[in-house]
């Protein structure tokens, strides 16, 4: 009875975090709204794609050799849109297949993907930070590419920083479920800011065109490439990020926390490892800070 109930939970969170999005750009404040038939109705579809989600996962799960990996739409790193899933699939893919696995890629809801990891109905999800809350309920691999957290503004607003207390004064946009580095966590965790959440990448930039917010806080690749694929040349112009890093924090995979993980780690981790000796890494973390990934293959 307890596990149903976090379930549905679960559920009404999923859902949720897709109408504060929405309402977002309205100024409106989910924690406003009544829970209605409108929410009970959208928790029971989250209850059926979660079951839909399992039912698939289960029975692919009887191949020990396929390696089911959830991910979401993260731009340039992953890209549903490409049948190899990006540059961090490609690598990902690449490491697996040369032990003698294939992968197979699910792009669901961060909150889902957490969740059917925690269950076991997934092998792993990516890309993620490593953190202490993470490691209660994951096996960390090794460092992949590392992420460059930077704060994006408007340009007709120029901003300066130097301290996490600087940040107090501003209305920030974040995106809910991610770190962005110990120190920004810590004191997000203690009320220290003006935080803006919402489940939804484009949200945050949204947010900043229209003046609802003062900055939002993005992965530079990431962002970057949402303005040039999800705005306009003239909005695009708009925004720029401060030249300061907020954070500079190393994405990997998170693996199931049982045996089969603990395996899978130190395949992926062993070839991962021949990728940083002979210099891929290297080439695809430049290939991704100069924006030109497409067509970057990993080597042995």
């Amino acid at each position: 009875m307890r596990l149903a109930g976090w379930v549905f939970g679960l559920s009404l969170r999923i859902c949720a975090e897709e109408v504060e999005a929405t309402l977002a750009l309205g100024d409106l404040l989910l924690r406003a709204i009544k829970p209605g038939p409108w929410l009970l109705a959208c928790a029971g579809l989250s209850l059926s794609l979660l079951a839909q989600s399992a039912e698939r996962l289960d029975a692919l799960a009887a191949d020990p050799q396929l390696v089911l990996i959830g991910t979401g739409e993260w731009a340039p790193y992953v890209e549903q849109a490409r049948d190899d899933a990006g540059p961090l699939g490609r690598l990902v893919s690449t490491v697996f297949k040369r032990a003698g696995y294939r992968v197979q890629y699910f792009f669901y809801p961060w909150a889902r993907n957490i969740y059917l990891l925690q269950k076991g109905q997934l092998d792993a999800v990516m890309p993620y930070i490593c953190n202490s809350e993470r490691q209660a309920f994951s096996l960390c691999s090794d460092n992949m590419v590392n992420s460059n957290l930077v704060i994006f503004h408007r340009q007709d607003k120029p901003f300066e920083w130097r301290e996490l207390k600087d940040l107090e004064a501003y209305s920030i946009a974040v995106t809910k479920g991610y770190s962005y580095g110990e120190e920004f966590d810590q004191a997000r965790a203690a009320g220290r800011f003006k935080l803006v959440d919402d489940s939804r990448e484009d949200v945050g930039m949204r947010l900043l065109l229209a003046g609802r917010v003062d900055l939002h806080l993005q992965d530079r690749a990431v962002g970057y490439a949402m303005l040039k694929r999800s705005f306009s040349a003239e909005q695009q112009q708009l925004l720029t990020d401060n030249s300061h890093t907020l954070s500079r924090n190393q994405l990997g995979l998170l693996l199931r926390k049982d045996s089969r993980g603990e395996h899978l780690r130190q395949v992926f981790n062993a070839g991962l490892r021949q990728l940083r000796d002979n210099g891929e890494l290297q080439g695809l973390q430049q290939a991704l800070e100069r924006g030109d990934v497409a067509n970057w293959q990993p080597k042995f």
